[in-house]
């Protein structure tokens, strides 16, 4: 399964039928026809709903009824799709009137299951050929952050998973990263490469000279410990950037 950022909604399937069945799908008023979206949805898979609609599956199930059509319109209005409001900032998504925690935490759910469920794409199996999967995840990871953080992926000789981590997370333009730190972790858990990534909080994901300059020190603290560096990629909520791809490793 590849799981795009903009429709992640295919795992709300997880958990939105069982909310929903658990209330009384007649006390959920307005236009909105609960039961038939519902069949659909498991009938005929997410793509059958617009966003509107599974935005309002998810949005239903949190707030007071006769509300989830108003909410769920607001919210798609401030953010622009089904995608952005799943990985909104909780203090601007509470800023839109009818929004409540308990919303807040099926969002929360639909990210968590977004993460597990790219990140079993690329376990037991060399990541470097499931490539668009591995992009995918470090996406749903960290893709969407509002500060910069780094993902690292410690790999085997058959470029198998090992053990991914997010040691640090920075401010919306830097994040700080450890050349010996990755080499030291990729020692402990016995890796053979690393693939190292960052997101950008701004739409462009080309590499500052900061970033070029950084990917040499860990490429030679690795190096050091005989362990390959196999990329560094740049990620954000729609493109990403490959150091190996353009040539810089």
């Amino acid at each position: 399964m590849n799981i795009m950022p903009a429709d992640i909604n295919i795992i709300s399937i997880i958990f939105m039928y069982h909310s929903l069945m658990a209330r009384d799908l007649n006390s959920l008023s307005g236009g909105f026809d609960w039961e038939e979206a519902v069949g659909r949805l498991l009938d005929s898979g997410p793509e059958s709903l617009s966003d509107l609609e599974m935005l309002e599956l998810a949005v239903g199930t949190a707030v007071a009824s006769g509300l989830a059509g108003r909410v769920t319109q607001d919210l798609l209005h401030e953010f622009g799709s089904f995608s952005r409001v799943v990985y909104g900032q909780p203090a601007r998504l509470m800023a839109v009137e009818g929004v409540t925690p308990a919303l807040l935490k099926n969002l929360r759910l639909l990210r968590v299951c977004a993460q597990r469920l790219a990140r079993a794409e690329i376990e037991y199996r060399p990541v470097i050929s499931k490539w668009s999967e591995l992009v995918e995840y470090m996406r749903t990871s960290i893709g969407h952050g509002v500060v910069e953080a780094l993902h690292v992926l410690y790999l085997d000789h058959a470029h198998r998973l090992i053990k991914d981590e997010i040691p640090q997370r920075g401010v919306t333009n830097h994040t700080p990263v450890y050349p010996a730190q990755i080499a030291g972790r990729a020692l402990e858990v016995g890796a053979s490469a690393v693939i190292i990534a960052h997101n950008h909080t701004v739409d462009d994901c080309t590499p500052s000279p900061a970033d070029i300059d950084i990917t040499i020190k860990v490429v030679g603290a690795l190096a050091s410990l005989n362990i390959t560096l196999h990329d560094h990629i740049i990620i954000n909520k729609c493109s990403h950037y490959s150091f190996r791809s353009s040539g810089l490793l």
